[in-house]
């Protein structure tokens, strides 16, 4: 997913994949820029930064976290995910977020409903349902990809129908190719997470290379045996 959100001559996996719009674009033509959402400490700036991705905007509830974002951007982030879509929904964004030069919205809500030690209680626990009203935010933005990641426990038999549901809704109107796969997230990019986490992509129909399918959208990667 990561490569896929750059056309440069550097990357020939973004190449194949991604035919990105330069409208309105960064300063250099290197370079694009991203929307975060649950900003967290911000993985995405580390993994973006060598295939030329800097941030445009982001939210995260937590004032601490925001401060510390702000700090490292020069830009200020908003609060809470559900301020951001309202302001959405109504159109207001584009005051605060430079959404013309913003080529991916990355995100990641919160997972502690789908992790053992939530007891996997999925969108009947506090935060569950964010996954899949991150959705509506993604569409109502329509950046060229999407790149959602949980964690692994969305897997599970009683909680993949939620998985199943943001597939839907992410292609329901035709305008998304999507799929999505279990990675481990420090091979691609993101220093600060040892594990495994399960990331969807989506990607504009209209901006991919001809030829290319959604298996396209992730790198080959070898898994090691467990013992």
């Amino acid at each position: 997913a990561l490569h896929a959100a750059k056309e440069a001559p550097e990357s020939e996996f973004a190449e194949r994949v991604v035919d990105a719009d330069r409208t309105g674009a960064a300063a250099s033509p290197d370079e694009w820029t991203y929307i975060h959402a649950f900003c967290g400490l911000d993985a995405g700036r580390e993994a973006f930064a060598p295939l030329g991705g800097r941030p445009a905007g982001a939210c995260d509830v937590s004032v601490s976290v925001r401060k510390l974002w702000n700090h490292l951007t020069g830009l200020k982030a908003l609060s809470s995910f559900e301020l951001v879509l309202a302001m959405a929904r109504e159109g207001r964004l584009e005051q605060h977020w430079n959404l013309l030069s913003a080529l991916v919205y990355l995100s990641g809500a919160p997972c502690i409903d789908f992790s053992t030690a939530g007891v996997q209680r999925g969108v009947d626990g506090a935060t569950g349902q964010l996954f899949l009203d991150d959705v509506e935010l993604a569409l109502l933005l329509g950046l060229t990809i999407v790149v959602k990641e949980i964690v692994p426990g969305i897997l599970q038999p009683h909680l993949r129908p939620v998985l199943d549901a943001a597939l839907r809704a992410l292609s329901q109107d035709g305008r998304y190719m999507v799929n999505f796969r279990l990675l481990c997230c420090r091979r691609h990019g993101d220093i600060y997470t040892t594990r495994e986490r399960v990331f969807v992509v989506a990607v504009l129909k209209s901006k991919l290379k001809p030829g290319v399918t959604a298996q396209d959208f992730f790198p080959a990667e070898e898994r090691p045996s467990r013992p």
